[in-house]
């Protein structure tokens, strides 16, 4: 008779807010212009970053949550967040890596989605000065 499988053999690499996390540039510009579209006062963008950091904790959190649960003994601490979601997913990267020899796609989805974001902006610029 076989050995039962391993209920969790190898831990994840990546987790549904861990890709919620590296596309965050892409959420955060279509919450900036739907917030664009309803005012133009200065309280809703502070409003807009304040939405955007809560959204961005709660997801470090479960992300954390499910790497713990997935097995990894040393999942990333939520105090790098704060100095950016990329320093956030690099040292998750790392500390993945160490585990499963992979985990390197959310920072490398991240910096694409951020060009993603800059080109998008500068397509709007670009066309803002057009109908000039």
């Amino acid at each position: 008779m076989p050995a039962p499988a391993s209920r969790n053999p190898t831990p994840r690499v990546t987790t549904p807010a861990g890709w919620w996390l590296a596309l965050m540039p892409i959420w955060f510009v279509v919450l900036a212009i739907f917030a664009g579209l309803i005012t133009t006062a200065s309280w809703m963008t502070v409003l807009v970053y304040a939405i955007a950091l809560i959204v961005m904790i709660v997801l470090a959190l479960a992300d954390r949550e499910a790497l713990l649960a997935s097995g990894h003994p040393k999942p990333v601490r939520l105090g790098w967040l704060f100095l950016g979601p990329l320093a956030y997913l690099i040292v998750r990267a790392i500390n993945v890596y160490r585990t499963t020899r992979k985990g390197w796609s959310l920072p490398v989805v991240l910096v694409g989605s951020v060009i993603v974001v800059i080109g998008f902006e500068t397509i709007l610029l670009a066309a803002a000065h057009q109908l000039r």
